[in-house]
């Protein structure tokens, strides 16, 4: 891509691995922020405006702070500032993915970074498909057939239809992956 911009944000976003997160950060956020016709110092308006007057993390936030993360020269950008930056840009929750994913954050994780229970459960399921030959190849072939890694609701219902049913089979062993707590769980519910 010599000088010509993509527009399909796929294509964007695929070589993550090839750059630093502080450089996939900066890349998402400038494309998310011109996306939105907002000029530096209006994102910064709406990152302050997203804060609470007393929050400390205002004293931050300025013009080359944006400008430092958008050009991926920002090493250190904390959880609340990307919260911040996603409520700003008025994220959709698959560009929310996108952002946390490319600041290496747990997308799960609250606004202070912690991991509920219900959510560990979630990233090990997450983990265990990811890792499980089938499910694997099924993920594989489902992101080959888009232009986009993005499910349609239609798509993800059908796949947790499908696992729900593998649960409540109790076949959880198909998935090649051990949750004991979650079966336990699923076993005392009844």
């Amino acid at each position: 891509m010599s000088g010509s911009q993509s527009t399909d944000s796929s294509k964007e976003l695929k070589p993550l691995w090839a750059k630093s997160s502080a450089q996939n950060l900066g890349e998402i956020v400038a494309r998310l922020r011109t996306k939105r016709r907002l000029s530096r110092p209006r994102m910064v308006d709406q990152v302050l405006l997203s804060l609470n007057t007393d929050d400390p993390l205002r004293r931050s936030i300025s013009e080359s702070w944006l400008k430092d993360i958008e050009n991926g020269t920002r090493a250190h950008v904390t959880r609340p500032m990307i919260e911040a930056l996603c409520k700003a840009l008025k994220c959709t929750p698959i560009e929310r993915i996108q952002v946390m994913l490319a600041a290496d954050l747990n997308i799960l994780a609250d606004a202070q970074g912690k991991t509920s229970s219900k959510a560990m459960l979630v990233l090990q399921l997450a983990h265990g498909l990811y890792n499980h030959p089938i499910a694997s190849q099924m993920i594989e072939s489902l992101s080959e057939s888009q232009d986009a890694p993005i499910l349609t609701e239609h798509d993800l219902s059908a796949i947790l239809n499908s696992i729900a049913r593998m649960i409540d089979e109790r076949n959880i062993k198909h998935l090649g992956f051990c949750i004991p707590l979650a079966i336990d769980e699923i076993s005392a519910g009844e």
